[in-house]
């Protein structure tokens, strides 16, 4: 699995409790992009578009995105955002010895993409785990699939139109025609 992790960055406050979290999820054998946390602010600052090509282009490329969140900022806000609109998984932890009061929005939000724990030193293995668990049931699978030029030039048409990934229109495509296939339905029901 890709994960990018987002961090305290090398000269930020909590920089050490950033990099023990991610100790523990590179321990689970997953590649770990981790280039924010070892960018500092003042570089950050300075390549302020470069920083923000470098972030999107690691979350285009992760299959998850975690974020040690105990040192909030809205930049971290706009990550989260922007890895959930990308429809990747994100999980935000935040370090009940540090930040004793967690965003509230954070807190509270629903998403089936989304998760928030507080966590501890003691707690955080299990709540990695138990992660990593859910989160393989919700990962997509990827396949090519060959089209003629004409369904081609209707979803770049459909995809600018409707402003959509030519991959979310042909998905959409899928599910609907799932939710009206009675059989499917059948089959689902007798777990043929």
């Amino acid at each position: 699995m890709k994960i990018f992790f987002i961090g305290g960055r090398k000269d930020q406050k909590h920089y050490q409790v950033s990099l023990d979290v991610l100790k523990k999820i590179e321990a689970y054998g997953h590649q770990v992009d981790k280039s924010q946390m070892e960018s500092t602010y003042k570089h950050d600052e300075e390549h302020i578009e470069d920083t923000y090509k470098r972030d999107y282009s690691s979350i285009k490329k992760s299959d998850v995105v975690i974020v040690e969140s105990s040192e909030t900022s809205s930049g971290i806000g706009f990550l989260i955002a922007t890895a959930l609109n990308e429809k990747k998984p994100v999980l935000v932890l935040n370090n009940s010895n540090i930040n004793k009061k967690p965003s509230i929005t954070l807190k509270s939000a629903k998403n089936k993409l989304f998760t928030f724990s507080e966590y501890t030193p003691q707690t955080i293995d299990v709540i990695l785990k138990s992660f990593f668990v859910k989160i393989k049931a919700l990962l997509d699978t990827k396949f090519i699939l060959i089209i003629s030029p004409e369904i081609d030039k209707y979803l770049q048409w459909a995809s600018n139109f409707k402003r959509m990934h030519k991959a979310q229109l042909v998905r959409n495509a899928v599910e609907e025609m799932m939710e009206r296939d009675r059989e499917f339905k059948s089959f689902l029901v007798k777990g043929e």
